[in-house]
């Protein structure tokens, strides 16, 4: 699939589905996992979703209603052109 920014630059894009189990802790000591599943698309080399506070959140990913399914991944890809300000 080749995709082309507003300006018809081409883009590198690629999406994978991932699911990761992190580990954090609150302000009382206590350990607690933090299950991610969901796809994370890859817009020349930079990552989407983005988190909204600049702190760096590496558990968002998109979640479509289709799952993890080539309509799921079209639909995080188009998320992710979308939320770039590529299309």
């Amino acid at each position: 699939m080749r995709i082309f920014a507003k300006n018809g630059l081409p883009l590198k894009v690629s999406a994978q589905w991932t699911k990761d189990v992190y580990a954090n802790q609150d302000k009382h000591g206590n350990l607690y996992h933090n299950d991610v599943e969901g796809w994370l698309v890859r817009i020349n080399g930079f990552k989407y979703p983005r988190d909204d506070f600049d702190e760096g959140d590496y558990t968002v990913r998109y979640t479509p209603k289709e799952g993890r399914t080539p309509e799921g991944r079209q639909k995080a890809i188009e998320l992710a052109l979308k939320e770039g300000g590529y299309q």
